[in-house]
């Protein structure tokens, strides 16, 4: 609003703001409220990528700690397939799986099937993907349970150490006549995040593991 002031000459000035001044601190405004805005939608953004990154982190953490967990518990257990024949206690690859297995060691109240478990690992649509069959011994129709304990999981790559002390994607090793109860003496798991991370385990395996060409036998140790 302008403001008159009468001067000792009685010729009146106005004083105060012109359109086009208001109009230059109106815009001035507007720039700095978006860039408030930016700054402050900006920190927003960066605590949300922080704590989904930490709970991604964590999980990839947990899964890793679940896998380790299964395979320090490796049994040379080998299992009834659906066929009523029999597998090896351990396979790498089977089928849409990375590797399959025994695993012993559960706790007493696990679900049917006593200590022994038979599991699987594999990777679909970037989830990286726990099975577990109700049964060691499969039948036609034994239900299977799937657990997905990561995300953003690019692939799941496993080998195993040979009697040659080399590293193969195949397990039993091309070649080699072992036995179903044979598993590895080493195991190295490499996980690959979509991230391009790369997160590498060593399990030994059980300290009963031999290239062994003997039968199928084995006990039903826990």
């Amino acid at each position: 609003m302008a403001i008159a002031h009468l001067t000792p000459f009685g010729i009146r000035h106005h004083k105060g703001f012109s359109l086009v001044e208001m109009l230059v601190a109106l815009v001035i405004m507007a720039v700095v409220s978006i860039l408030a805005w930016q700054a402050f939608d900006g920190i927003l953004q960066m605590e949300a990528r922080s704590k989904e990154q930490f709970l991604g982190e964590n999980r990839l953490q947990l899964a890793t700690s679940v896998l380790l967990n299964d395979l320090i518990h490796l049994r040379q257990r080998p299992v009834r397939d659906i066929l009523g024949g029999q597998e090896g206690a351990y396979l790498a690859p089977k089928g849409s799986f990375a590797m399959v297995f025994t695993r012993g060691g559960a706790a007493v109240f696990a679900p049917p099937g006593g200590s022994l478990q038979r599991l699987g690992y594999r990777v679909e649509e970037g989830s990286l993907i726990r099975s577990r069959w109700q049964v060691v011994d499969e039948g036609p129709a034994t239900p299977r349970e799937d657990q997905v304990l990561a995300t953003g999981i690019d692939s799941l790559r496993v080998e195993q150490l040979d009697s040659q002390g080399d590293f193969t994607p195949f397990w039993p090793p091309a070649n080699e006549p072992l036995g179903l109860t044979a598993v590895p003496a080493l195991i190295r798991v490499t996980l690959v995040t979509r991230d391009g991370e790369s997160l590498v385990l060593l399990v030994p395996g059980p300290d009963t593991a031999v290239a062994s060409v003997s039968g199928a036998g084995g006990g039903d140790g826990d």
